[in-house]
């Protein structure tokens, strides 16, 4: 079939190309190349499952799903509550000498904390980088833990995972960032598949008090969503399975203040 432009488009030509554009003859179109809007258009025609659709519909909640729930069996905001209290614990057991960390960072840190519901921090985690600095919030005790010093090329690589698409090489990161952290397994341990689900709108209500928090310290913020899921995660110390970056926000100015 026909090639479409490579090249940037206006939101008027992608409208145009979603309704007006051929659908391909069953068994007897060869495709060339693929995007997002024909692999969405041309789904029903070609017989094709999008993973995302067949995850969602395996995810949702039925009556003859309950037994299978350990969620069901023991209450999830009591089971959440002693995973924080005890990793609480291990933290306060094992004290690290403290780090480098901008007050006004540490401030931020602990009014998400204390702003946000408890138990949205098991699943969800805020990692901080500083100074090339990798460190894990814990969120009781407000303790920064360290996880691991980047090196000048993880630093790079960061910076082009993180921003646009087309950003020149050259760009670097901001010398501070927070990342949310998302542990699907442990949300699927008590929803099963749903966990998925929760345990991205459990980040978004924690990413929702970052931003407020931001906005009341009068810290500017880049926050992103869209970035190169892999080099992130492998930079962060997450496995990209069992838990992944979801968010990344990097703090711009003032946030040096003490």
């Amino acid at each position: 079939m026909s090639s479409w432009s490579d090249g940037p488009q206006t939101p008027g030509e992608i409208f145009e190309e979603s309704l007006y554009s051929a659908l391909p003859l069953p068994w007897k179109t060869t495709r060339l190349q693929r995007n997002s809007l024909y692999d969405q258009r041309c789904r029903g025609m070609l017989g094709s499952i999008a993973v995302a659709e067949l995850y969602h519909e395996n995810s949702k909640l039925h009556e003859a799903m309950l037994p299978e729930l350990m969620a069901t069996r023991v209450s999830p905001g009591a089971t959440r509550g002693e995973f924080l209290a005890r990793r609480a614990a291990a933290v306060a057991a094992h004290p690290v000498p403290s780090v480098p960390v901008p007050e006004q960072v540490r401030g931020l840190i602990s009014e998400v904390a204390a702003t946000a519901p408890q138990d949205l921090f098991f699943a969800v985690e805020l990692r901080l980088l500083t100074n090339r600095l990798l460190l894990v919030a814990e969120p009781l005790t407000g303790a920064l833990q360290p996880i691991k010093q980047l090196t000048a090329e993880d630093e790079f690589k960061l910076a082009r995972a993180l921003h646009d698409w087309n950003a020149p090489a050259s760009r670097s990161i901001a010398r501070t960032a927070l990342f949310l952290v998302g542990s699907f397994a442990r949300n699927e341990i008590l929803f099963g598949a749903r966990g998925y689900r929760h345990t991205f709108l459990e980040a978004g209500r924690v990413a929702e008090r970052l931003v407020a928090a931001c906005a009341r310290r009068r810290i500017d913020l880049r926050s992103t969503a869209d970035f190169f899921d892999r080099t992130v995660d492998a930079i962060l110390e997450a496995d990209g399975i069992e838990e992944s970056t979801l968010m990344a926000f990097e703090l711009m100015g003032n946030h040096d203040v003490g």
